[in-house]
């Protein structure tokens, strides 16, 4: 396959993934005041990174969070233009920081392929929690006028955040793991298409 058509077998794909992930993050998992939500679009943007390499995760990334402004969902917190980026392009793109690991989870034995599930994991919660890092500067740094008076912006936006990360991670290497036990080969490009970018 040469270079063109890898671009563009990556490339839609990746849009694929980025149109699952907006469809998941319609489905309604957070708090009424939307300060603690789980945001399922991170799995399959995690495990596309994961399968397509660190490149594809970040462009892919930022692609779902330019969309999520487009389609009007980054608008429903919508506090300020600093808020607006660091929460949704920039946190967004942190998701692909899980394709750090693409060459690390894939295990082959005998013919078997297996997912390193402890890199998987371990992929899933720095990608999680890099991404929560810029809700949370967000929360503490631009939204600190918001802030009720005499709270420190600080701990009040890890609290917030914080559980929004912890459970992000939970859910995700959840997730995550159940696919690599059920199928293992969603995690590796096939041979007509076996390099990452």
């Amino acid at each position: 396959m040469n270079k063109q058509s890898l671009q563009l077998s990556v490339l839609t794909e990746g849009a694929a993934i980025v149109a699952m992930a907006t469809a998941l993050s319609f489905l309604p998992l957070s708090t009424p005041h939307g300060a603690i939500a789980i945001q399922l679009g991170a799995i399959p943007l995690i495990m596309f990174s994961l399968r397509r390499g660190g490149k594809a995760g970040l462009i892919a990334g930022f692609v779902f969070g330019l969309v999520q402004i487009v389609d009007g969902v980054a608008f429903r917190g919508f506090l300020s233009v600093a808020q607006l980026i660091l929460e949704f392009p920039v946190a967004s793109t942190m998701l692909g920081i899980g394709g750090l690991f693409a060459n690390k989870i894939v295990i082959v034995t005998e013919s078997k392929l297996k997912i390193d599930l402890f890199e998987l994991s371990l992929a899933a919660v720095i990608a999680t929690v890099a991404a929560w890092s810029c809700h949370y500067i967000a929360g503490a740094v631009v939204l600190r006028e918001y802030m009720p008076k005499g709270v420190n912006p600080y701990i009040y936006s890890l609290a917030f955040n914080g559980t929004s990360a912890l459970l992000n991670s939970v859910v995700a290497v959840i997730v995550l793991i159940m696919i690599a036990l059920m199928a293992p080969q969603l995690f590796v490009v096939t041979n007509a298409t076996k390099k990452r970018i």
